[in-house]
């Protein structure tokens, strides 16, 4: 499923190093605090899988989706509309499948993948269609994934061992951007929890355009890449994959 910021297209790159950290330490646990679309956690494997967002609907639809809710072919801009205008007065469902929903239409049928920031329909295509059959290919992939609505803040509560963190925070030129969530997101808190992660004896990797200057953070990789600026434009970025580490580098 097409989701703004999501990782999906860069995991041939990234994924494997992840994996190998894994692999090569005999990590039991992985985590993502942001795991938006799932477009990296699918591609992962790990004896136990943490999928955190502080975007509740998103974590009912997924939820919702290993239990056997099935989205539906078309939602009209009326219902997307409708659904968002729930989200703006706070009212958020007691109906699990309604707020399953919510989560799927607020991704699948907003322009980029952007939460609730427009019907899309410029190009004539389904993307609700499309996005179903997405997530649909992604279920086998994330059948054992345990999904958590929580803070990211929150992470180490939820693991129990030494495990591979991998953080995919909002962009620091963008960071309104944590998507559906009301909780604060402010960069220099976040690279300050990831260090702290780190102290913990995790393993934790960032993606990020920036990082601070700090010699306990070092750029592993790095890309090229284009991103949708509006529907007519791209821009373009570099793409980092930071591995962070409490103690200076060398």
């Amino acid at each position: 499923m097409r989701y703004l910021g999501g990782k999906s297209r860069l995991m041939r790159h990234i994924g494997p190093i992840l994996q190998s950290e894994i692999d090569k330490n005999g990590i039991c646990e992985y985590i993502e605090p942001f795991v938006g679309g799932c477009g990296s956690m699918d591609r992962i494997r790990c004896g136990r899988r943490v999928g955190l967002d502080g975007n509740p609907y998103l974590i009912t639809f997924w939820e919702e989706l290993l239990s056997g809710y099935v989205p539906p072919d078309c939602i009209s801009e009326d219902e997307y509309n409708n659904y968002k205008r729930k989200i703006k007065r706070g009212d958020f469902s007691t109906d699990r499948l309604e707020a399953a929903a919510i989560g799927f239409a607020g991704i699948a049928c907003a322009f980029s993948g952007s939460w609730y920031a427009g019907y899309s329909k410029a190009d004539g295509r389904n993307r609700c269609a499309e996005a179903k059959r997405a997530v649909l290919k992604q279920l086998d992939k994330l059948s054992e994934v345990e999904f958590i609505y929580a803070d990211y803040k929150k992470s180490h509560e939820y693991l129990t061992r030494r495990a591979v963190i991998y953080l995919d925070p909002p962009y620091a030129t963008v960071p309104n951007l944590y998507q559906g969530s009301n909780i604060k997101y402010d960069p220099k808190e976040f690279w300050e929890y990831a260090l702290f992660l780190s102290t913990l004896g995790h393993i934790v990797y960032v993606s990020e355009y920036t990082s601070p200057d700090d010699p306990r953070i070092a750029c592993v990789w790095s890309k090229d890449v284009k991103v949708c600026a509006h529907q007519i434009s791209t821009k373009k970025r570099v793409e980092r994959l930071y591995k962070v580490n409490g103690v200076a580098y060398n």
